[in-house]
């Protein structure tokens, strides 16, 4: 049963999700929050790394960061359709603006409403299906879509092996930028993941929001096991 929902789950939950917003296009907050426990209890049934699932003494932290950090991401996710549904009345367009702002803002917002929400859903999910600890077996589909299995590699602590990657749904861009990484059959565990050069880096909240404001000293990278040479 486990290695069936491995090997469906990601396809399931992505298009599976999105099909319910067709569906319902006025629950799409609803089944997010349904996505994000669905995620969760899928972490917990069936880790890729079972490790990852244990505290560290960073477990208030990270509920800091989630609540924090997943909240402005969600209101940027909401931007979009926010200003869509604002311009969409004929009497807020900014009618006393340039033509050429006007044609920027028509490039920019140029979505109807109900697509703005949608793809608003569909990034959401993918973010959730790209840092799952969900054990997903993709197959053939490790090489279109930028999920977990894929994903993981570019948060390595092995300095520039996958350290950069542009794909949010796709590996295309990935593999025409020549930052596609991967290695077929490399079981990634606890101590692969990090910032190599900073084994140092601090643990607390408050300190972490500061670390990025401070001189530091930067320590040498550890290298890269013999399996992703």
């Amino acid at each position: 049963m486990k290695r069936l929902v491995s090997c469906i789950y990601a396809p399931v939950f992505l298009f599976g999700f999105i099909g319910c917003g067709f569906w319902q296009p006025h629950a799409l907050i609803l089944l997010f929050v349904i996505a994000v426990a669905v995620s969760f209890l899928a972490e917990q049934w069936l880790p890729y790394e079972p490790q990852w699932n244990c505290s560290l003494g960073d477990r208030r932290r990270d509920t800091v960061h989630a609540l924090v950090n997943e909240s402005l991401n969600a209101l940027g996710l909401l931007i979009l359709p926010g200003l869509t549904a604002l311009f969409a009345f004929e009497g807020l367009w900014p009618r006393g603006w340039p033509l050429w702002q006007q044609l920027l803002m028509a490039i920019v917002l140029g979505i109807p409403l109900d697509v703005a929400q949608l793809l608003a859903l569909a990034i959401a999910l993918q973010l959730l299906l790209q840092h799952s600890n969900v054990d997903m077996r993709l197959g053939p589909l490790r090489w279109v879509f930028a999920w977990a299995p894929v994903h993981r590699f570019h948060h390595m602590k092995y300095g520039h092996a996958g350290d950069v990657n542009f794909g949010l749904f796709f590996n295309l861009w990935d593999w025409l930028l020549g930052t596609a990484f991967y290695r077929e059959g490399y079981r990634m565990g606890a101590g692969d993941l990090g910032i190599g050069s900073r084994p140092d880096f601090p643990v607390g909240y408050g300190a972490q929001l500061r670390d990025p404001f401070r001189p530091v000293a930067l320590s040498k990278e550890p290298s890269l096991p013999d399996e992703l040479r």
